[in-house]
C-alpha cells in the first residue's frame, strides 16, 4: 500500500502545477476551483502522511484516512461546480484550437461532448479511488498491527 500510495501521491504532486490554470477559472467556476485548491492542500497532507506511514506511526495512518474522507467530501461538493468548469475548459480549448487554426465544426462538437464528460468522470473516479484506498489502507494497517504484535 505504501508503494501504491507513494505513486498516487507523486502524481498528485504533479497536479500542483495546475494551480495557475485553476486560479484563472475562479470567476467561471468558484465552487469547483475552490474544491480543487482544497485538494491541492490535501496532497501536501498526503505527503506528510506517507512519511509518517513509512515510519509506522499511527498519526500517518490517521492523516491518510482523513485525506481520503476529505477527498470524498470535497469531490462530491465539486460535482456541483463541474459543469461551469467544464464549460470554461471547453471554451478555452476551442479558443486555442481556433487560434492555432486546428479543427472545425466537428472537432468543436466533439470537444463540447468529451471535455465535460471527462471532467465529471475524473471527479467520480477520484471519489471511487478514495473510497477503495481508504478501505485498503484500513485493512493493511490492521494487518500490520497484528504482524507487529505477533513479532514483538
Amino acid at each position: 500500500m505504501l508503494i501504491l500510495s507513494t505513486i498516487g501521491t507523486s502524481l498528485g504532486v504533479l497536479g500542483l502545477f495546475s494551480i495557475p490554470e485553476l486560479i484563472s477559472a475562479l470567476d467561471s467556476s468558484p465552487i469547483y476551483v475552490t474544491c480543487m485548491l482544497i485538494l491541492c492542500g490535501v496532497t501536501l497532507v498526503s505527503v506528510a502522511a506517507l512519511v509518517l506511514l513509512w515510519q509506522k506511526k499511527q498519526l500517518g495512518y490517521m492523516l491518510k484516512i482523513s485525506t481520503y474522507v476529505v477527498v470524498v467530501i470535497v469531490s462530491i461538493v465539486a460535482l456541483f461546480g463541474v459543469d461551469a468548469y467544464s464549460q470554461f475548459s471547453t471554451d478555452q480549448a476551442i479558443a486555442q484550437m481556433a487560434q492555432e487554426k486546428v479543427g472545425g465544426a466537428e472537432i468543436e462538437r466533439i470537444t463540447r461532448v468529451i471535455v465535460p464528460f471527462a471532467t465529471k468522470a475524473a471527479v467520480v473516479m477520484g471519489i471511487i479511488q478514495a473510497i477503495v484506498f481508504g478501505f485498503l489502507w484500513r485493512a493493511a494497517w490492521k494487518k500490520q498491527l497484528a504482524y507487529d504484535k505477533e513479532n514483538n
